[in-house]
């Protein structure tokens, strides 16, 4: 009997994952309730800043209030599996991992676009529509940035999956993943703009984070949407998060490499 394909076992276990993250009504209902509820706070404080001359932004106070809008609701820092990871090393489920046709990295990364998904179809696209209308957000202005803002997406997301398998990955070394998990987070978002965009930082700050995985997990692709860089400017940041993205495989593959040394060493 033929083995199934990659492709088919995605749709099964993306599929399954879709299906799960929203089996909870009660939470889906209150986690979309509250996102929009810090969105509308998010837009409420800017435009207070906007109009007491406390920012001096390169920007429009409506393409401001558009980002902070956008940089909250289009991407997840932290992804369930890291988790499920933790809890598999600490209980010995892990071993098991080694045997199935599937590698771990791969059945997470199947799971974590299903609940992306769900999150971009019941979360994302309903709060960004409202948002919409009441601050007027709009499409972008070509085809080929809508395209190239839906390619840097992608990769903002790739980044983001591999930051947290890298993490997840420790479990084999600490035992609790949690101060671990918190100091990534917190970093991802301070440094990829989602708590403050990258305009208020020092210049000198902004070169350094320009070459770094972080703006092309929130700062690029918005900025792309907003229509803020040109084509060429945009091919160059997409540009370095592919970089990004094989480097942090490459760092993925050698953390995994010694973690699975460490199981049969510990005789798993």
């Amino acid at each position: 009997m033929n083995k199934p394909s990659y492709f088919s076992t995605f749709l099964v276990i993306s599929r399954q994952s879709f299906l799960n993250s929203l089996v909870f009504r009660a939470n889906y209902f209150i986690d979309l309730i509250t996102e929009f509820i810090l969105v509308l706070l998010g837009i409420i404080l800017w435009k207070a800043l906007y109009s007491s001359g406390g920012t001096n932004a390169p920007i429009s106070v409506e393409q401001l209030v558009a980002y902070m809008a956008l940089s909250r609701i289009i991407v997840r820092i932290d992804m369930e599996f890291v988790t499920q990871i933790q809890q598999k090393v600490l209980n010995g489920e892990i071993a098991g991992e080694l045997l199935r046709p599937i590698p771990l990295k791969v059945n997470m990364l199947f799971q974590e676009v299903g609940r992306f998904a769900s999150t971009l179809l019941m979360r994302t696209i309903p709060i960004f529509l409202t948002v919409s209308l009441w601050i007027g957000v709009s499409l972008p202005k070509s085809y080929a940035s809508l395209f190239l803002f839906i390619v840097s997406l992608i990769f903002s997301f790739s980044l983001v999956f591999y930051m947290n398998y890298i993490v997840a990955l420790m479990a084999f070394w600490v035992t609790n993943l949690f101060s671990l998990s918190v100091f990534k987070d917190q970093t991802i978002r301070l440094l990829s703009g989602t708590l403050i965009p990258l305009w208020f930082f020092p210049k000198s700050l902004v070169a350094i984070v320009y070459v770094l995985p972080f703006a092309g997990i929130v700062f690029v692709p918005i900025n792309i949407y907003l229509g803020n860089f040109d084509s060429a400017q945009s091919l160059k940041f997409i540009a370095i998060q592919v970089i990004w993205i094989v480097v942090l495989e490459l760092v993925s593959i050698w953390v995994w490499r010694r973690a699975v040394k460490r199981i049969c060493v510990n005789g798993g």
